[in-house]
């Protein structure tokens, strides 16, 4: 979640269920067509737009002009959220262009690991790792180092979540999100494969001409209404 200010609204004493750090979008300012969504955070003044490759998720986010610049991770919530559901997850070292996690989760395939790969087009001027489990197991092996959530550079557990600092700039922050159910190294090695660069409109137009090509596979036969509406829905450009 993209937030903007001097100070990040949602702090560790709060957690994210009580909706704290949770920027409110209106539909109004939604828009979607293949391969593309954008919608305005109106609270934190930011437009998110969102694209993707095959394993690669793209994200641009435009703050206003002289704003600090935050992301706030989550590792806790998902889909058809409940207590425990994420058995475990790591913020391994946070690195000055990427940082990976895996996350285990005990949903459709119990026990499998997700990998995950970030790679930011601006480099992060500070970081906060926080573990919001109620009730941590005991730790009984060496701290990792740092000393606070600003200068810890790994966490593992089961309630973490993240703020991510980059400081003002007219230029968007491009985000790749890279996925692997291999490995973090298979996660960056999708992203260095499908997202060298940050070229957000690049990706855009090739995932929506890859669209086209599969539509053009269809061959419909209807109402000249239905035949309309197929075609507005499916090939918006």
């Amino acid at each position: 979640m993209p937030l903007s200010g001097d100070t990040v609204r949602w702090s560790p004493e709060t957690p994210i269920s009580n909706n704290q750090g949770i920027v409110p979008a209106s539909h109004s300012t939604e828009h979607a067509e293949p391969g593309y969504y954008a919608v305005t955070l109106q609270d934190a003044n930011v437009q998110a737009e969102l694209t993707a490759t095959e394993r690669v998720g793209v994200h641009r986010y435009r703050f206003a002009e002289g704003a600090q610049r935050h992301l706030l991770i989550d590792l806790r919530s998902s889909i058809y959220n409940y207590p425990g559901k994420v058995l475990w997850s790591a913020h391994p070292r946070a690195q000055r262009r990427h940082r990976h996690r895996n996350a285990r989760d005990p949903r459709w395939a119990p026990g499998r690991q997700l990998y995950f790969a970030m790679r930011f087009s601006a480099a992060m001027t500070g970081h906060a790792l926080y573990n919001q489990e109620d009730d941590p197991p005991p730790y009984r092996g060496f701290k990792p180092p740092g000393t606070s959530p600003r200068d810890t550079q790994s966490l593992e557990g089961r309630g973490l979540e993240a703020v991510l600092d980059f400081a003002p700039s007219p230029a968007p922050l491009i985000v790749n999100v890279a996925l692997s159910p291999v490995s973090e190294d298979n996660a960056i090695a999708n992203m260095d494969a499908e997202t060298p660069g940050f070229d957000f409109d690049g990706v855009r137009n090739k995932t929506q001409q890859l669209w086209r090509t599969e539509l053009g596979r269809v061959e419909l036969h209807a109402s000249p209404a239905m035949t309309r509406s197929f075609t507005q829905r499916c090939t918006t450009p």
